[in-house]
């Protein structure tokens, strides 16, 4: 318990609660908040569990002014007479006495299959909305057991999740359920008594995305499920008022896990054992003259990457992605791909950074194929001073790949400004006689006596491809 709980102040058998033939033990903390009290159950293998399978709070209880809760503890006896040890807690400060009623346990039993063979994408069969999909049954059952001689007829709400290591990912799921076409189906069952012994089976049908081509790892499908609560009546009960009978009231057995999970594989080119293993390779180059590989700034508004990724031997490598990362003021704006027929290539800006480049290549990239494309990069924003274009390349994929050294590339280029300055001048008046008397500038009276005004307008160009920023122009006049 947390400091200055007192956890353990008070403790008492708690008699048999879940009804499995070991005794459980409750422990007070009264000081932790208003009160608590935690439930240890017995176990066969340590006496008693030493993680608390329940802790109930003076806040859970709608009591006003409840303190101390936990100061004192009484178990053991079935004081409402439906087969289970109840739990009495004393509250020393606020002078209540709170009863904890035991209630019906409940174990569900849960089974689950899918299909019995790999899922093919390229096998569609299964007619919806007017399109043909890949699809696959999932099936599932339940039915309950417990200790206690319940037999009643219970609800249980279901909920489907479907691939959910890919939303775990944050990657959108590849499969879909029917009705609102999301990848979660919930939906209710009715179980019979336990002496029924009969399994509540339903089937649901899963369509696989017609552009799934992520099939590397399989499809989980998670199925959860809890009790349906058939009505809002308290579950708590006022003094001098008769106690609510529990016997509808069942809770679901908190030692069983409540959910079950089904994986599903896809059909791959990748031997019995199913492990793809390839052999990835990256080649990349400047689409520029020189070497090393040069760009006069100005000459074109992008510059250009030729990428080719190869799987020289081995089974496909699936989830096949090449990264890039650009330096500053220099923009992706798009991809050329030269492989006939489908596209095989994708690239996109990652969300979270304009900088980085995001390819889906291939996938798969088969065995001995090659993919060839082309990235292209605006230079408008290039300035005189980036005199280097850097861009760092890596190829990853979710096969094993048995060599991984050639997986990178460094596409490096010079960048230049490329400059033709020129410099032509005229005079007006082209021509100026000089003569007469010659007097120094202290003898000059009127500004008529300094001689004719010359004006010179001089034109400065650039012939070349490149800007010239700070050009500096120098006149020497003479005198």
């Amino acid at each position: 318990g947390s400091s200055g709980s007192m956890l353990g102040y008070s403790m008492a058998d708690a008699g048999d609660v879940n009804m499995d033939g070991f005794h459980d033990l409750v422990v007070g903390a009264p000081y932790e908040g208003n009160g608590a009290v935690y439930l240890y159950l017995g176990d066969r293998r340590l006496g008693i569990s030493t993680t608390p399978s329940q802790k109930i709070h003076a806040s859970d209880l709608l009591v006003p002014g409840l303190k101390t809760f936990g100061f004192s503890l009484s178990g053991g006896l079935d004081l409402d007479e439906n087969g289970f040890p109840d739990v009495t807690v004393g509250a020393f400060e606020s002078d209540h006495v709170v009863l904890l009623r035991s209630r019906t346990v409940l174990t569900i039993d849960a089974q689950m299959s899918g299909p019995a063979l790999p899922v093919s994408p390229k096998t569609r069969t299964c007619d919806l909305n007017g399109k043909t999909y890949t699809c696959f049954q999932v099936n599932f059952g339940f039915r309950y057991t417990s200790s206690s001689p319940f037999d009643n007829t219970i609800d249980l709400t279901y909920r489907l999740e479907g691939d959910s290591i890919y939303q775990s990912w944050g990657l959108n799921p590849r499969i879909f359920f029917p009705g609102e076409g999301k990848s979660v189906f919930q939906g209710s069952v009715r179980l019979y008594g336990q002496g029924d012994k009969k399994w509540a089976n339903r089937t649901i049908t899963a369509y696989l995305k017609p552009d799934t081509k992520a099939i590397l790892h399989p499809l989980i499908v998670n199925l959860t499920w809890s009790l349906l609560e058939a009505s809002p009546n308290r579950l708590w009960t006022l003094p001098a008022f008769r106690l609510h009978s529990l016997d509808s009231r069942p809770v679901l057995n908190l030692l069983q896990p409540q959910f079950k999970e089904l994986e599903i594989n896809f059909v791959k080119e990748c031997g019995p054992d199913s492990v793809c293993i390839c052999n990835l390779k990256l080649q990349a180059q400047f689409l520029l003259f020189g070497n090393p590989p040069t760009f006069s700034l100005g000459s074109s508004r992008e510059i250009r990457a030729e990428i080719q990724v190869d799987n020289e031997e081995g089974e496909p490598a699936y989830n096949t992605e090449l990264r890039a990362y650009l330096p500053d003021r220099l923009f992706y704006v798009g991809m050329i791909e030269h492989s006939s027929g489908e596209t095989r290539v994708s690239c996109r800006v990652a969300a979270d950074n304009s900088s980085v480049v995001i390819c889906d290549v291939g996938n798969p990239v088969t065995k001995s194929s090659v993919q060839l494309f082309t990235l292209r990069f605006m230079t408008t924003s290039l300035r005189p001073w980036d005199t280097r274009l850097k861009i760092p390349l890596s190829l990853t994929t979710m096969s094993s790949d048995s060599n991984t050294s050639d997986n990178s590339v460094i596409l490096q280029a010079k960048v230049v400004v490329d400059v033709d300055l020129s410099i032509t001048g005229i005079s007006n008046p082209r021509q100026v006689l000089y003569g007469g008397e010659q007097r120094g500038l202290s003898a000059m009276e009127y500004q008529a006596q300094i001689g004719t005004a010359v004006n010179h307008t001089y034109v400065i160009r650039n012939h070349g491809r490149g800007t010239a920023p700070g050009a500096v122009v120098r006149i020497t006049w003479p005198y």
